[in-house]
């Protein structure tokens, strides 16, 4: 071509960039938007893997026990002492289920915690 004569589209720029600079300095408008949303994603993801392996390495120390059912004419009410040991309560849900009767789907019901024993540290009923 000749001098002068050349075309430059407004986005040519980003893609003749030395190639050590990051794209997403690029002038295009949403490349921070989308470094944002991938750095976000990343620790999410993180957390998620962190969160599996710590229950996986801790799950044999997690413990039940002093299981107590109360029962009257309405319900009935269960209590378990559930011993976290060193996992975090909050990562951890503890269920109660029972098989359906006659074909009817399993119910399970996501326990509470109600207190923590003041004699053993993660020791939750």
């Amino acid at each position: 071509m000749k001098q002068g004569t050349e075309r430059s589209h407004p986005y040519s720029r980003a893609f003749s960039r030395h190639p050590h600079e990051s794209l997403f300095s690029s002038p295009f408008p949403a490349a921070p938007a989308y470094r944002t949303h991938a750095v976000d994603t990343c620790a999410v993801g993180r957390e998620v893997v962190n969160w599996e392996q710590t229950l996986r390495q801790k799950w044999a120390t997690l413990d039940f026990s002093d299981v107590k059912i109360q029962t009257n004419a309405v319900q009935h009410i269960f209590e378990a002492e559930v011993d976290f040991n060193d996992l975090d309560p909050k990562a951890v849900r503890v269920e109660l289920y029972a098989d359906g009767i006659n074909d009817s789907d399993p119910i399970r019901l996501e326990m509470k915690h109600v207190r923590q024993l003041a004699s053993a540290s993660g020791v939750y009923i």
